[in-house]
């Protein structure tokens, strides 16, 4: 009984997987990281981008886009996924997620700029790129981190934060004074570094909802565990 109980508690704690705080520290490792390759790194690759000769033509242009988001974002997304997933089969999916992410993200670029906008874009067409651009974009980045990380399906759940969260930054551009003047583009001395700290600000609080969830339903999983019964003997 003890044997089979030990191996019970055993693959509970694999299913965790790392502790609490090793999870919670790479994580925020995570987006420190990425921080400091925005700021560091990101501008030296953007600058050897730019000097490409393709670049000067209008295919070159657009190629130029997806290697600037997949360079600035998704890129390095994808190789921290590589590296902390679970399995190696969730490594693979939530690398393929993000990139998925970032190619969605920069074809609905293109075909606004080609078939929509044209050389005067309206103020629908302008919010409809944008809500289209912060609800898939944050759902998807929070998508990739729970196909390499999260257990069972419940912490879906959690995934509807991301919309609601990229609406709530949205109106505040729009609506908030004090939020465009500090965060965003009103004021040319704030560092663009903050902004890209608004811009994943939702997929990152999705994220950690979506831990929480996992948490909660593993814990009440494993305590309702039933008493393994032995397996009856034959008679004598």
């Amino acid at each position: 009984m003890s044997v089979v109980s030990a191996r019970l508690g055993a693959s509970s704690a694999n299913r965790r997987g790392q502790t609490t705080l090793v999870s919670a520290t790479v994580a925020i490792g995570v987006i420190v990281g990425w921080l400091a390759y925005y700021h560091w790194v990101y501008p030296h690759l953007l600058r050897r981008i730019i000097h490409v000769e393709s670049i000067h033509t209008m295919t070159g242009f657009y190629l130029y886009g997806l290697v600037d988001v997949m360079v600035r974002y998704f890129a390095p997304y994808a190789v921290v996924l590589l590296l902390w997933g679970r399995t190696r089969p969730r490594r693979i999916g939530a690398a393929l997620c993000a990139l998925a992410t970032g190619t969605y993200m920069w074809g609905l670029w293109v075909i606004f700029d080609k078939w929509i906008w044209g050389h005067n874009a309206t103020a629908a067409q302008t919010t409809a790129y944008e809500w289209a651009n912060l609800l898939v974009v944050s759902a998807g980045i929070a998508v990739a981190w729970g196909i390499a990380r999260r257990w069972g399906r419940i912490w879906m759940f959690g995934l509807l934060a991301a919309p609601l969260l990229a609406a709530s930054t949205y109106e505040l551009a729009i609506h908030s004074s004090w939020w465009r003047t500090h965060l965003l583009f009103d004021n040319q001395s704030s560092h663009d570094l903050t902004r890209q700290i608004v811009f994943i600000g939702p997929a990152a609080i999705t994220a950690m909802i979506c831990w929480l969830i996992d948490v909660v339903s593993t814990r009440r999983t494993s305590q309702r565990l039933p008493e393994p019964v032995p397996a009856p003997t034959a008679a004598r």
